[in-house]
């Protein structure tokens, strides 16, 4: 009786052990997850040529600037976007008097880019639109033969951009997008002046 335990025994130990998948020669099984990100990761350096003017009592011509900046996506199909820019803005414009005077504006920031992707074909390549939300601080501004004062420190800017990305051998990707600034950033309390304007920049993939 005693053996017919033990051998009662291991065969219910055995069969316990085929029944949890513990079998010699078998895989883990893979978990499925609806959304990772960080398995769909991909970063960029973005160089481009910024066409900004100032709004509002101003009203200044666009001269080009420049762009320069570092992007990381997480996401598949629609992706969540981080970056940094340095955004250098130009701007003139010609005041008609006894003579004429020709008034000159730049302003330097450096830029929190936050914003998200949606790419058409589902997958992070092809056409895609985008829309971000970048706080901005004034690190450097010159201004000629105007009366305003300075320029305030701090903007975010309200962009929206359509783009292509191009995967394969090529892997770079090609933006145009409007920004339009959200705040008054004259230094002078009689005169309002607000960013606005567009940008067309190349980002190379890796």
């Amino acid at each position: 009786m005693k053996l017919v335990a033990i051998l009662l025994t291991i065969f219910l130990s055995l069969n316990t052990f085929a029944d949890t998948g513990m079998e010699k020669n078998t895989t883990p099984k893979k978990e499925k997850y609806l959304y990772n990100p960080i398995n769909h990761m991909q970063t960029s350096v973005n160089l481009g040529v910024t066409y900004f003017n100032l709004g509002g009592d101003l009203d200044t011509d666009a001269k080009p600037g420049l762009k320069l900046g570092v992007h990381a996506e997480f996401g598949q199909g629609l992706t969540y976007m981080i970056g940094i820019n340095y955004l250098m803005l130009k701007s003139d414009f010609e005041a008609q008097g006894v003579g004429t005077v020709g008034a000159e504006f730049q302003q330097d920031y450096l830029s929190l880019a936050l914003g998200a992707k949606y790419y058409v074909a589902g997958s992070n390549t092809g056409f895609y639109m985008r829309g971000n939300l970048d706080p901005s601080i004034l690190v450097n501004s010159s201004i000629k033969n105007s009366s305003l004062a300075d320029f305030e420190d701090f903007d975010i800017l309200a962009g929206i951009g359509l783009g292509m990305t191009f995967g394969g051998s090529t892997n770079f990707n090609i933006d145009a997008g409007y920004s339009m600034g959200l705040m008054d950033i004259s230094g002078n309390d009689g005169i309002s002046a607000k960013n606005q304007g567009v940008a067309l920049t190349l980002g190379l993939l890796f």
